[in-house]
């Protein structure tokens, strides 16, 4: 669409190669509603206008697929039929009744996300994408901040949440602090998910400068730290007052996000802790015993997240998630 305008250019294709030349992986984002459609409004209705916009969809679904080469991620939003209809009405014993918004739909449209979804994966076999259709889907999604919810290891999940609100630009928002998106970032991590965060770019493309530099600043961060996010998993101590915990193979990440005290007395783990180390600052002092693990920190290393390694005899995905109370000493 965007080579008919007058940019006269491929966004996606300029998107994706910029990606790739980045090292990046390639995910794109598509939502087969169209507001220009009467029938996704109405789509008993207007049912040839459902039925186009469903034809759109599947077209559109197939050229993304066929057109740019391996993708990593298609993130929908916007489809399956809970979305249908959305804001409009129904027939229902004999007569048309506005629907709440919080009612799914219950017509006979069908956006057959089956098929459409079956070509995409046809096309790309190792693609994978989240949960916001009707056809099984390899991850589930959970939207906003307040929506961080619990620890989850039983399937693979992802909070999406902005930089600045809202979801697109607008001249002035505020974004997150670095602190806040550091701590926001450590939190879904240590709960065993992903973070993807929206950055809403201006008109000409162009990235805020203030949105930019809290990027950059969490870049920082993320250099001296990542080995503690990077290709780990949640656990094995769970969310607690403490903070989260965070491991890869017999190393495991303690994510001291309260500031408020300098020990604790954590649950005690299954296995032997052969070390006990921090990126920075003063070495935590670490005493295992058969009460617990009593970690006292003398010094602090960054304002948000204080870390302290352990190396453990064994590997920390065989231990059991473990419940942490408040348990401050």
């Amino acid at each position: 669409t965007s080579v008919a305008t007058a940019a006269h250019r491929d966004f996606i294709g300029d998107f994706v190669k910029a990606a790739r030349t980045a090292g990046m992986r390639v995910g794109l984002y598509y939502s087969p509603l169209d507001w220009r459609f009467p029938g996704y409004f109405f789509p008993d209705l207007y049912r040839t206008s459902a039925e186009e916009m469903r034809a759109q969809y599947h077209r559109q679904l197939h050229e993304l697929a066929s057109h740019y080469g391996p993708l990593d991620i298609l993130w929908f939003d916007g489809g399956g039929n809970e979305w249908l209809g959305f804001g409009g009405v129904h027939f229902a014993n004999g007569q048309w009744s506005a629907r709440p918004k919080n009612e799914p739909y219950k017509g006979t449209f069908l956006w057959n996300d089956d098929q459409a979804v079956g070509d995409l994966r046809r096309l790309q076999p190792s693609i994978v994408i989240n949960d916001r259709t009707d056809a099984p889907a390899d991850f589930r999604d959970r939207e906003g901040d307040a929506a961080l919810g619990g620890f989850e290891n039983r399937y693979p999940w992802e909070l999406c949440t902005m930089l600045a609100p809202p979801w697109m630009y607008v001249n002035g928002a505020k974004p997150k602090t670095p602190d806040e998106v550091i701590r926001l970032l450590i939190s879904v991590v240590g709960r065993d998910g992903n973070l993807l965060l929206n950055v809403g770019p201006k008109p000409d493309g162009e990235i805020p400068d203030d949105q930019v530099a809290v990027l950059k600043a969490v870049g920082r961060w993320l250099k001296h730290y990542g080995q503690s996010i990077y290709a780990t998993r949640g656990g094995p101590y769970l969310p607690g007052p403490y903070g989260v915990s965070t491991y890869r193979g017999n190393t495991v990440y303690l994510h001291i996000l309260d500031r408020t005290h300098s020990s604790w007395m954590l649950p005690p783990l299954p296995v032997k802790v052969e070390g006990c180390s921090a990126f920075a600052g003063r070495k935590p002092l670490c005493e295992q015993t058969a009460d617990g693990l009593h970690i006292a920190l003398p010094g602090t290393a960054h304002p948000v997240d204080r870390v302290v390694i352990l190396q453990i005899d064994g590997t920390a995905a065989d231990i059991q998630p473990i419940v942490v109370n408040d348990t401050r000493s």
